[in-house]
């Protein structure tokens, strides 16, 4: 009987064997140096060991040690062998003179194992940096795009994107800055727009041969013809100021016929206190997106000569602007007759 259960336990360690072989293990990676490295391309490289079992992988990579892009987009199968298998992926659209990182990672059911980060650097020149900065003089008819260039050591080639819709469709004739390291403003002024009208437009810039860089979104909105009689609203308190300083606040709104959408709203308006033709303080303050305003002004001491006259009255002018750049007409002016004691 010994003899018959010795012979079936070294039977059941033969069987164990195969069967504990057969189970797998998580897979096996080596992160090898990237190859074909270009201004804008390369080729990543590894090796996966799928240690028996059903095995993907991914490599990651990114301009940073956070990586966040994967590629292939989907896992791809390294087969279920017991063998390191060699993988590659090229890379395309990069950016030229820049430092990339990037790892392996592989899954099977037995789990996930990422390789270490190695990098490498694109060939060629730096891409410039580009802002689209804020329109200027804008007016019925044209208005002026600016912006700003980093050249990044290589004369760099810039248009201006333009249209009714932040998808542009038109662009301004190409001009070039020289390879400083310094920023370049540019700017272009369009003729022939519109009254009336929103506009969007971005700076665009690029190398030679390199990918184009775009700068962000900004708009504006010519001056409408005939203008629109803006009619300002107001309110000022106290009516007498009594000590030192002397504060007054003032609010109120300012709608136009027609209104130009929130363009109608973009602007500012001014308050004044004056005696006769002297100036004795002022404010600016932003019309909100809902057309109205708010704001203080105040002065301290006022010469004697100057205070006398104020006991009888000073008088406080308001007058707006609407489209962020046109002063409104008479019925956008409005006085109050205030008092210091």
């Amino acid at each position: 009987m010994r003899k018959l259960i010795a012979a079936a336990v070294a039977v059941a360690a033969l069987v164990c064997v195969p069967l504990a072989l057969a189970a797998g293990s998580a897979p096996t990676v080596t992160l090898k140096s990237a190859t074909s490295v270009k201004t804008n391309s390369a080729t990543l490289n590894g090796t996966v060991n799928p240690e028996g079992l059903a095995t993907t992988y991914q490599f990651e990579w990114g301009t940073t040690a956070a990586l966040g892009n994967v590629a292939p987009a989907t896992a791809t199968s390294a087969g279920a062998g017991t063998a390191a298998v060699a993988e590659k992926v090229a890379l395309t659209g990069l950016a030229p003179d820049t430092t990339y990182y990037y790892a392996i990672e592989a899954t099977n059911s037995s789990g996930s194992v990422a390789s270490g980060l190695l990098t490498f650097k694109t060939t060629g020149e730096a891409q410039p940096a580009v802002s689209t900065g804020a329109p200027s003089d804008v007016q019925r008819y044209q208005a002026t795009m600016s912006g700003s260039i980093v050249p990044n050591g290589a004369t760099t080639y810039y248009v201006f994107q333009y249209g009714l819709t932040s998808a542009y469709g038109l662009q301004t004739a190409t001009h070039s800055v020289t390879g400083t390291t310094a920023p370049v403003p540019v700017s272009m002024t369009l003729p022939g727009l519109q009254p009336g009208v929103a506009f969007h437009y971005r700076l665009v810039a690029y190398h030679s041969g390199q990918a184009t860089v775009y700068g962000a979104d900004q708009s504006f909105v010519t001056q409408p013809y005939p203008a629109p009689a803006a009619r300002l609203t107001a309110s000022v308190t106290p009516r007498v100021a009594t000590r030192s300083p002397y504060r007054f606040g003032v609010s109120g709104s300012i709608a136009g016929n027609p209104l130009y959408g929130s363009a109608a709203c973009s602007g500012a308006v001014q308050m004044q206190v004056v005696d006769g033709s002297t100036k004795l303080a002022s404010f600016n303050t932003p019309v909100r997106s809902n057309c109205t305003y708010s704001g203080t002004v105040h002065f301290w001491r006022l010469p004697a000569k100057i205070r006398a006259h104020l006991r009888s009255g000073v008088r406080v002018t308001l007058r707006a602007r609407y489209l962020g750049s046109v002063w409104a007409g008479p019925s956008g002016v409005r006085s109050f007759s205030l008092k210091i004691k």
